[in-house]
């Protein structure tokens, strides 16, 4: 239901305009056309603003955004106060804006323009389909208290107001019913078409949205379509500037940042001819004032491209977490189901157990499985369009601005050229220089050449041949290439590597070698991230007789593996098994999994291999195990003789009968979190007795009983936890701190 901001008029209830608005009608600017005439009629503003409504919910921006866009044409285009009405909250009623509609249809004249701008509630009548306006007064359910868009439509005709040029701009739910009909075609804007556009009478809307509600909120004290309507007028330069040519900015700026599709086009039936357009006047000063305020401009632009990309990153993140809790709810009705299956047939059946609550468990976790593939298909559709509309969008710019450049150097070519232009030539190299601060930095004096040519690009990755794809544009890395100066963000990415995104900057007719160094490492699908561990060579087990782990030995790993750098969490165990095995279920998705046996483990590994499409997850051996733990260190804990900073263990009182969210502590030196303490963690290997000789790749005895474990718990002495100590378990059963991290084969 939304409605947003806006301009109106000074009126008293009276609807007796001031004496000052009156007194000056006879007042003519002195300013010329775009046809090189003289203007001899005046341009006329009426903004409406609510923001207090008494029956229908209350606005935040909407008086704001009138007052704002009044103050912008007063302060930048040709428009005085003598020729602006305004009404705000409590003025707004349905007599005060009829009474000023028909105060202009006798005030305006021929040659005069006129703008008017409506921010406020906007509503549909469920009878007639048609859209209204609704003063501040206006019953919810009484349509007779609203201004219909026909009855707003009947004053804007060239037989009511009597305006060579009409726009009106309205900021308010269902304000795309002002076109129902077919809307107007504009040919490309050119010098000459303003010329001719500006000589034919015109009536033109712009509507924050279509036939939708719109959003109320957006950017500090605006809404999200004010804002950019304001922001294109304020950022213009041009002498003249039609709607046509602010509306793409307006329309690419609200469709990124609110759910709503700003429209534009020609009031049919109001009188308005083909071709014809409203045209606003830049004051002279504020025309001298922009030629050294071209650089902020163009800084401005790349700006809000910049802030496109960070909301299309925003709305990813956002789309995520909704997936997450729909994925949440199906494996809490799995856990459910999965307990009722065990019930059934035995004595602990509860009262509502049955294969009909079971069933309609399993439609439940149906219902919501369907929800989450939509969910799905809607988010790639979504981040689809996001990303086309800003790849559109930086093409346009980069097409606008290689255009102006182009001019530019003509333009600057000819006036160095000229005898009497010699005397200028430093003025208007300094005027490229302030247009186009990226293209011009590095570049000499005068050379436009250079000013004009891209750069060359080369980037060199370690490893050799590594992807490189660039964020927002629709060009793929070809080596040597050429790019516009600018900031472009590519993202490098290798298999077995974690992805480094990283910036380049480009300047004009200058090579680029860029080096990129890829750290061994990803992340799969679920969010598990591994750390490759490089082969190599160490003293394994311990000589204190408590551990387990005599004698020393030295054993030789010749092959390099991937590493979880955490233990398997509870979030992670639920994407794949759609249950929670957890005791400690209340300490969060981010603690690891836990009451799991190892054929629990590898019942996971099956899976997740499956999910992947490949078969190369598995448990470590305790070799690998032990090798990891120790990153390099010959010390009982990675980090030496003290175990505080680097593990949950028995001394935390309280906190040594429940487990904790993973990564909370110190990771050792090769990336490696909780390797001491909060969960015992399952290795490979059957348990068995060390041997005294040098071990090469080990993978523990053939046959066994128990398999083993390693690292303690969260209830374990700090002696308990050590890189060597050794524990082991029946691999049929999974007791409270028992879990696992995964290794991957490269």
């Amino acid at each position: 239901m939304k409605v947003t901001t806006s301009i109106l008029l000074f009126l008293v209830a009276s609807l007796v305009l001031p004496f000052s608005v009156q007194a000056s009608r006879g007042l003519k600017p002195a300013y010329l056309s775009p046809s090189g005439d003289a203007v001899t009629g005046v341009n006329w503003l009426f903004v409406i603003g609510i923001n207090d409504y008494g029956t229908w919910p209350k606005l935040q921006t909407a008086v704001n955004d009138a007052t704002s866009l009044r103050n912008v044409l007063l302060e930048r285009y040709r428009y005085d106060p003598a020729h602006i009405l305004e009404l705000y909250d409590d003025q707004a009623t349905r007599k005060n804006i009829i009474g000023n509609l028909r105060f202009l249809a006798k005030n305006v004249q021929a040659n005069d323009s006129l703008v008017i701008f409506y921010a406020g509630h906007g509503h549909i009548d469920s009878i007639t389909k048609e859209g209204s306006w609704i003063p501040v007064n206006s019953d919810m359910e009484n349509s007779a208290s609203w201004i219909s868009n026909h009855e707003i439509k009947q004053y804007l005709t060239v037989d009511a107001i009597k305006a060579k040029h009409v726009l009106l701009v309205s900021d308010s739910c269902f304000s795309g019913d002002f076109f129902r009909g077919r809307r107007g075609k504009l040919p490309a804007v050119t010098p000459a078409v303003i010329k001719k556009a500006y000589k034919l009478t015109s009536r033109q809307a712009i509507a924050s949205g279509g036939l939708e509600p719109v959003s109320d909120g957006g950017f500090g004290s605006n809404s999200v379509f004010s804002h950019f309507f304001i922001k294109a007028l304020e950022e213009n330069s041009d002498p003249f500037i039609t709607p046509s040519v602010l509306f793409p900015d307006i329309k690419a700026g609200v469709a990124e940042n609110a759910e709503q599709f700003p429209t534009f086009g020609s009031l049919t039936g109001t009188g308005g001819q083909q071709g014809g357009e409203f045209v606003f006047f830049l004051k002279q000063d504020i025309q001298l004032k922009e030629l050294s305020s071209v650089a902020a401009e163009k800084a401005k632009e790349l700006e809000r491209l910049k802030k496109l990309e960070q909301e299309e990153r925003l709305a990813n993140t956002r789309e995520k977490a909704e997936i997450a809790q729909r994925k949440d709810e199906i494996a809490a009705l799995d856990t459910q189901i999965a307990a009722m299956k065990k019930r059934l047939g035995t004595t602990s059946e509860k009262k509502d157990d049955s294969l009909r609550a079971m069933l309609t468990m399993v439609r439940q976790k149906e219902e919501q499985q369907t929800k989450l593939d939509a969910l799905n298909q809607k988010k790639a559709a979504e981040n689809a369009t996001r990303r086309a509309e800003i790849v559109r969008l930086r093409k346009q710019a980069a097409e606008k601005e290689r255009a102006e450049l182009e001019s530019d150097i003509r333009d600057y070519n000819e006036i160095i050229a000229s005898d009497y232009g010699l005397d200028m030539a430093d003025s208007a190299w300094q005027f490229l220089v302030k247009k186009y601060p990226v293209r011009a930095e590095g570049v000499k004096k005068g050379d436009v050449t250079t000013l004009a040519s891209p750069g060359t690009l080369k980037i060199h990755t370690s490893p050799r041949g590594a992807g490189v794809v660039f964020e927002m544009m629709d060009r793929g890395y070809v080596e040597g290439m050429a790019l516009e100066p600018g900031d472009y963000d590519v993202t490098v990415s290798a298999e077995g590597y974690y992805s480094k995104r990283v910036q380049i900057h480009m300047k004009a007719g200058q090579s680029n070698r860029v080096y990129v160094d890829l750290e061994r490492g990803f992340e799969n699908s679920i969010g598990m991230t591994f750390v490759y561990i490089k082969p190599g060579t160490f003293k394994m087990g311990s000589k204190k007789s408590s551990d387990y782990a005599k004698p020393v030995h030295t054993v030789t790993l010749t092959r390099g593996f991937y590493m979880q750098t955490t233990e398997v969490t509870q979030r992670q165990w639920k994407d794949v098994m759609r249950t929670n095995p957890s005791i400690n279920q209340d300490c969060g998705d981010e603690c690891p999994v836990e009451h799991v046996s190892w054929n629990d483990a590898k019942e996971f590994i099956k899976r997740l291999n499956g999910k992947e499409g490949t078969d190369t997850y598995r448990l470590p051996t305790e070799a690998e195990w032990e090798y990891a733990c120790r990153a390099g260190s010959k010390t009982p804990y990675a980090n030496g003789n003290s175990l505080d900073d680097m593990g949950w263990y028995g001394k935390y009182g309280s906190l040594g009968t429940q487990t904790q969210p993973v990564a909370g502590k110190k990771a050792n030196n090769w990336g490696l979190y909780d390797m001491h303490g909060n969960v015992q963690e399952w290795c490979e290997d059957w348990h068995d007795d060390y041997g005294k000789e040098h071990l090469t790749d080990p993978s523990g005895p053939s046959t066994g009983i128990h398999r083993v474990q390693r690292g303690g718990d969260t209830s374990s002495s700090d002696e308990s936890c050590t890189a060597a100590v050794r524990d082991s378990g029946n691999p049929e059963r999974g007791f409270l701190y028992d879990g696992f991290r995964l290794v991957k084969t490269p």
